[in-house]
C-alpha cells in the first residue's frame, strides 16, 4: 500500500502546451475585383499588403490588369499594388523573381509612365528589386525599362530622383546596361542634379516635409549621384570633368560635411577623376575630421597619392594635411587604410 502510495505521489500532471506563438498561414483573400470595380474597391484589394503576402500576388496582378496601363482609372490602387510588389519582391518572391523580372519590370513602367511621384516612386523601387544584384556581376535590362531609370534621374522630386540615381547605379553593373544608360544622358543628368541640389531642398520643403526629413532626403540625392556617376567615371572622366563634376561633387561633400557616407562616396569618385593640389588640399582638411571612418582615410589617400603623382611640386603644400591624414590611416584597423596611408606618407617623403 505504501509503495502505491508512493508510486501515485511520484507521478507528475500533465503539463498543458503553450499556445504556439507562430502564426497561422495566410488565408486566401475573398476580395474579388473586375472590370466593373470602383477605384476604392481597387484600392481595397491591394492594400496592407507585407513581404510575407506571396498569397497576394494574384491581387496585385489583377489590379493592374484592369488598369491597364492608365493610372487615372485607380490612381491610389496603382500606387499601392507597386508599393506591395516592390515588398513581395523583398520578402516571399525573392528566390522565384529571375523567371518572371523582365514581366514584373514591365508591368511596373507600365503602369507608372506619366503617374504622380508616389507611383513614380514605388515602380522604382521594384526596378530596385528586380535589378539590384550586390555582387555588382549585372542584370541585362530591356532598352524600356532603361528609359524609365534614366528619366527618373531627370526627375526633380527628391524621392523618384534619389530611387532612380540607385537604380541607375545597379543597372549600369552590367556593360550593355552602362552604354545603353549613358547613350541616354544619364552622365549629364546625375551632374544637373548635383548642381541643383539647393532647387531640390526648396521643392522638398514646398511639398511639406519637415527639415530632418527635408536634409536626408536631399543627402540621399547626394549619395546616389556620387555612387551612380562613379559607375560611370572610367569612360566618361572627360565627360564628367568639363561639366565641373569635380567641382559639383566637392561642392556636396562640403554642404554635407558630418556625413562620413557621402565624404566616403565622393572621395571614391574624386579617386577616379583629375583634381587640383588646392582642392585636395580642402579634402584633406574634410578627411581628418573622420578619424574613426576607415573608408573616408582610404579614398582621401589614394586621391592625394594621384595628386601628388600627377603635380610633384604639390608636396609641401599638401604636407601638412596629408601627413595628418596619413597618420590616421596607419593607426586605422583597416588592412586596407593602413596600406594607403603608409603610401601616403612616402609620397609626402614623411
Amino acid at each position: 500500500l505504501s509503495r502505491r502510495k508512493k508510486q501515485s505521489g511520484s507521478q507528475k500532471l500533465p503539463i498543458a502546451s503553450p499556445k504556439s506563438r507562430v502564426p497561422p498561414p495566410p488565408v486566401e483573400s475573398t476580395i474579388k475585383v473586375s472590370a466593373a470595380s470602383t477605384q476604392e474597391e481597387l484600392a481595397k484589394a491591394v492594400e496592407g499588403i507585407t513581404k510575407q503576402h506571396g498569397h497576394r500576388l494574384q491581387h496585385i496582378l489583377d489590379v493592374v490588369e484592369i488598369i491597364g496601363g492608365n493610372w487615372e482609372r485607380a490612381p491610389r490602387a496603382a500606387e499601392l499594388a507597386l508599393a506591395g510588389l516592390s515588398l513581395l519582391l523583398g520578402g516571399a518572391l525573392k528566390h522565384s523573381m529571375d523567371e518572371d523580372r523582365e514581366l514584373f519590370a514591365d508591368l511596373a513602367v507600365k503602369t507608372a509612365t506619366g503617374a504622380p511621384p508616389a507611383t513614380r516612386a514605388a515602380a522604382i523601387d521594384v526596378l530596385l528589386q528586380l535589378y539590384k544584384d550586390r555582387r555588382r556581376s549585372g542584370i541585362p535590362a530591356p532598352r524600356e525599362v532603361l528609359a524609365f531609370a534614366a528619366e527618373g534621374v531627370r526627375d526633380r522630386n527628391v524621392d523618384v530622383l534619389q530611387r532612380a540615381c540607385r537604380c541607375v547605379f545597379f543597372m549600369a553593373a552590367d556593360g550593355s546596361n552602362r552604354e545603353a544608360l549613358r547613350s541616354m544622358g544619364v552622365v549629364d543628368s546625375i551632374m544637373s542634379a548635383l548642381r541643383d541640389e539647393g532647387g531640390l531642398a526648396a521643392a522638398h520643403h514646398e511639398h511639406g516635409r519637415q527639415d530632418a526629413a527635408q536634409e536626408s532626403g536631399v543627402t540621399g540625392v547626394a549619395l546616389e549621384c556620387c555612387a551612380a556617376l562613379r559607375t560611370f567615371a572610367d569612360k566618361s572622366k572627360q565627360q564628367i570633368v568639363d561639366g565641373g563634376g569635380v567641382g559639383l561633387v566637392i561642392s556636396a561633400m562640403q554642404r554635407h560635411g558630418r556625413v562620413a557616407e557621402l565624404q566616403s562616396r565622393g572621395l571614391a569618385l574624386l579617386a577616379a577623376l583629375p583634381v587640383t593640389p588646392d582642392q585636395a588640399q580642402a579634402l584633406a582638411d574634410t578627411a581628418r575630421k573622420f578619424p574613426r571612418h576607415a573608408w573616408v582615410l582610404r579614398s582621401a589617400c589614394e586621391v592625394l597619392c594621384d595628386v601628388i603623382r600627377s603635380n610633384p611640386g604639390s608636396t609641401d603644400l599638401l604636407r601638412d594635411n596629408g601627413s595628418e591624414v596619413a597618420k590616421l590611416a596607419c593607426a586605422s584597423g583597416d588592412r586596407g587604410a593602413r596600406e594607403r596611408g603608409m603610401k601616403l606618407e612616402r609620397a609626402l617623403q614623411i
